[in-house]
This record gives structure tokens, sequence and C-alpha cells, in this order.
């Protein structure tokens, strides 16, 4: 059994070891070899600084890592998983300190990644590796029928380049696979949707329309608990192509996006720590 670099494999083989080390994870991960392209695409996958774990030329784990140039001395897990006959083992830490080792080589101070809360065992083991709790990530979703929403005047469809100058209105940085890069990145498949109020932009929406994942979502300051956000939302639901909105790895301490969710409907599915380990 020994380590390599994901560079040396075809991405079918990854994508095959993928689908088996999440058959039985704690979130179903049912995903087609196209989408998992795209993941890869979106989060800056960067297969010479990802790794596996090889037994009789047989991928039974892996770390698949990201990096963003406009991020250059970080690193991002967009995955880590090992197939379930191997589960047990310690493989996943093991991989993870090789990763590490290998890191140190290279430019790089920070390296993140994300885990379920309720996955004990495994944050455990990161936490022995030098890995600390940053914040917590959390993802809402909201199941709706298309006669709920109502089209409002004040919003339109923009573009990426109206939309950048707008992401002040976050009050908290959004996590790696939501954050301005990842946009550019997923312009493609994503829309954008501005709220303008006596010809001012107060408010906008990042949206994938096929998914109805929802990427950034902000209020201007001095114009929020005004009903915007609920306005914006139902117009949202008027052309999103499916039943369910998510918004994906939140960050916990937006208590307002926090507050406005739980108001509109919208349930909590997943709560994740984001943990890093700081490359000396």
């Amino acid at each position: 059994m020994h380590c390599i670099r994901l560079c040396e494999l075809d991405e079918k083989v990854i994508f095959d070891c993928f689908k088996n080390a999440f058959s039985d994870y704690i979130v179903p991960m049912d995903m087609t070899y196209e989408a998992f392209l795209t993941m890869l695409f979106y989060r800056g996958y960067t297969a010479d600084l990802s790794f596996g774990i090889v037994e009789n030329d047989h991928l039974v784990g892996f770390v698949i890592n990201g990096t963003d140039t406009s991020k250059p001395a970080q690193v991002y897990d967009i995955s880590t998983g090992i197939i379930p006959a191997y589960q047990g083992q310690g493989l996943g830490r093991v991989l993870l300190k090789y990763t590490v080792d290998s890191l140190k080589k290279s430019n790089f101070n920070d390296y993140s990644l994300e885990v379920i809360t309720s996955n004990t065992q495994a944050i455990k083991s990161y936490s022995s590796l030098g890995f600390i709790i940053e914040k917590e990530l959390v993802t809402y979703e909201l199941s709706y029928a298309i006669e709920q929403g109502q089209t409002s005047n004040h919003v339109e469809k923009t573009t990426l380049a109206d939309i950048l100058n707008l992401t002040k209105f976050n009050d908290y940085k959004p996590s790696w696979q939501n954050d301005v890069q990842a946009i550019i990145r997923a312009e493609e498949t994503l829309s954008f949707y501005v709220y303008r109020l006596n010809g001012q932009s107060v408010a906008y929406a990042i949206i994938d329309l096929k998914t109805g994942n929802i990427s950034q979502l902000a209020v201007i300051d001095s114009k929020r608990r005004k009903g915007i956000a609920t306005e914006l939302m139902l117009h949202l639901i008027t052309v999103i192509h499916c039943d369910k909105i998510r918004i994906i790895n939140c960050d916990k301490r937006d208590r307002g996006l926090e507050c406005f969710l739980k108001e509109f409907g919208f349930k909590l599915k997943i709560r994740q720590f984001e943990m890093k380990y700081r490359i000396e």
C-alpha cells in the first residue's frame, strides 16, 4: 500500500473511488460523473497537490485538493474519502498526514477542510494532526411549490460584473465554494439577480437555476428588515427549475441570514466545521 499523486490517475478512476467511498456516507452523495468533473473545476481542483492511497494498483482512498490564484498560500480539501472495505483502518489519517507533509515542502501556509459536526471520529483524527476548528458552516433547504412564488418589478437579472460590486453587502466572507473566485469559475452555469430600489442596487442573489443552489444572498445593511430579502426570494422561486432551494455552507455567525431563512421556512439540513491546519 502506498500513496501517489492523483495527477497519475484518470479522473474516471478517481470518480469511481469517490462514489464507492461515499456510498454509505452520513449525507447522500448521488453524483454523476459530469457533476463530479464540474465540482472539481468550480472548486479549483489541483491534481498534483491531490493524493491517493493505492493497494495492488487499486485506488482505495483519496484527498482531492483545490487551490486558487487569488489565495496563493492556501489549499482547500475538496473531498477526502476511503472506500468502505478499507474504512476503520486509519487510512484517512495516513493520507491526510501524507498530504500535510507534502504541502509543507511547497509554499503553502494554510490548509482547510470541512467535516460534518456529528462525525466525531473524523474530527478527533483531524485534531490529532493539528487541525483546529475555525468556524461552523450550515446548509439550509426549502421545499416549495412554484405557485408560492411571486415576481417583483424590483428584481432583475443582471451580470456577474454588476454583482461583483455588491459582494461587500456580506457580513462574513463566503466559504471556499461560494467565494468570488469560485463564482467566476462557475459563471456560465449561474444566474445573477439584483434588487433595485429607486435606481440603487440594495440586494442580490447568485443562484444555479438548475439545482436551486444559492451561492450568495445579501442585502445592504441600511435596507435590512424591510422585506427586501423576502421579495427577492419569492421572485427566485418563480424562475428556479426545481422544487428545492439550498443555501450551502453559510457562516453560522451570520445571525441575520439565519433568522431570515428560518422565518421564510428553510430547514437546517447540514452542520459542518471548517477546520484549518497552519503550515509552518
